[in-house]
């Protein structure tokens, strides 16, 4: 007894034959493309799945989905144009989570003078810096850039938290697990720590000497510990009413999401002692910067 001949190529061919030939070749690359982002997917959930890094299994696969899994309010656009108002932020420093808390309260959009693929679906905003966004993620300090806006929040958060989660990220974002992912760690940690105290200090420092309009700075300390007091002042800024209801529920999904957030301890251990000499010494010019300003009543806090 003769086995059936394979289906590919004899009938594919024939087929074509059928078909018109350009026709035919689109629906093969077509299915050669469906194929190979299926076992892409299968092959990422199931390494992910049997991963022991600690951001699988906080996160597990389907960490992109369920990011930001909750929403009080459909997002919209303004009735009418806003104030263009600037949202400062090293990276690491919880931009993200701020303006997830900003839509959830408000509904409004916030936008991002940079586009982050894994966030447009529940930023829309994103890519967007015009005056139909409540606030804009920027982390461009040029002297011109900085007196392009009318108002500035800048959120301001603990170095050492800030380096050490935004190079979490980064490495954990990469298809590296297990030893390879340990061994990327050590490797790449001592390249990229060492610019970031300064970089840190410059962004901040910028924006707090060199803005000339209204300017409100928030601790992501103080926020994640009083969210609703915090994000009270922060309204009042950006001249949005809010109810306790929309409040009630930006604290209830500001509970899930933190939930999924990495978490890192023994913070400091992973800088060497210059390196916190050197950090100790920006945030401590930085704080009294940040000191003259508000005795100069520079900067609003309602």
């Amino acid at each position: 007894m003769s086995s059936e001949a394979p289906f590919f190529p004899t009938e594919l061919a024939c087929l074509c034959k059928m078909q018109s030939f350009g026709s035919c070749r689109v629906r093969i690359l077509l299915c050669v493309i469906l194929i190979n982002v299926l076992f892409f997917n299968v092959f990422s959930i199931y390494q992910l799945s049997h991963s022991k890094t600690n951001w699988a299994r906080i996160h597990g696969p389907f960490y992109a989905l369920a990011f930001f899994p909750r929403s009080c309010k459909e997002l919209r656009l303004p009735d009418k144009p806003l104030t263009r108002t600037a949202l400062v932020g090293f990276p690491g420093s919880g931009t993200t989570w701020l303006r997830y808390l900003i839509q959830q309260a408000t509904g409004l959009m916030t936008g991002s003078m940079q586009v982050d693929s894994h966030l447009k679906s529940s930023f829309p905003g994103e890519g967007i810096n015009n005056s139909s966004m409540l606030v804009v993620r920027t982390r461009d300090y040029r002297r011109e850039h900085i007196a392009s806006w009318e108002k500035a929040v800048i959120l301001l958060r603990n170095p050492y938290d800030s380096i050490l989660i935004e190079y979490y990220r980064r490495v954990m974002t990469t298809p590296i697990i297990g030893e390879k992912l340990l061994a990327k760690l050590k490797r790449g940690w001592q390249r990229y720590v060492r610019k970031q105290p300064l970089a840190w200090f410059r962004l901040n420092l910028e924006w707090l000497q060199h803005f000339q309009g209204a300017l409100f700075v928030i601790h992501y300390e103080k926020l994640k510990a009083k969210p609703v007091e915090e994000m009270k002042r922060l309204f009042h800024f950006l001249g949005q009413h809010v109810t306790d209801h929309d409040l009630n529920c930006m604290l209830k999904n500001s509970y899930n999401y933190l939930k999924m957030k990495p978490r890192v301890t023994n913070v400091t251990s992973h800088f060497s002692r210059s390196l916190q000499a050197e950090i100790n010494r920006y945030r401590a010019r930085l704080y009294r910067v940040l000191s003259d300003a508000r005795n100069k009543k520079k900067w609003t806090r309602p």
